[in-house]
């Protein structure tokens, strides 16, 4: 059996990056797409980000669901985001039998 579960690390990796240049980006309190971020309500989103990419990585159940929850709104984001967002849950439907452990 394939310990690999696809390219779900890889994508998760790859929301990991993201999650953490948002982060930097909500702490300097930068503006994008014209809206000046703040951390009092602009910090959980990536936070949640970068969880889900930790539980995909760690192959736990949680983490398969919590990144078909984050993968939606990425969808929406064309056209790359379309393509990562469906990439990660075509990736996480199709090995979902990896996904074994809650922790």
């Amino acid at each position: 059996m394939n310990k690999q579960a696809g390219q779900t690390r890889k994508v998760a990796i790859i929301y990991s990056i993201i999650s953490i240049g948002f982060i930097v980006a909500v702490m300097t309190e930068q503006s994008f797409s014209g809206l000046q971020l703040t951390v009092e309500s602009d910090i959980w989103l990536p936070l949640l980000l970068l969880i889900a990419s930790i539980g995909v990585i760690r192959k736990t159940i949680w983490g398969r669901w919590f990144g078909y929850l984050v993968s939606i709104p990425f969808v929406i984001n064309a056209p790359i985001g379309t393509f990562l967002g469906g990439y990660m849950i075509w990736h996480l439907t199709k090995y979902r039998h990896l996904f074994k452990t809650w922790l």
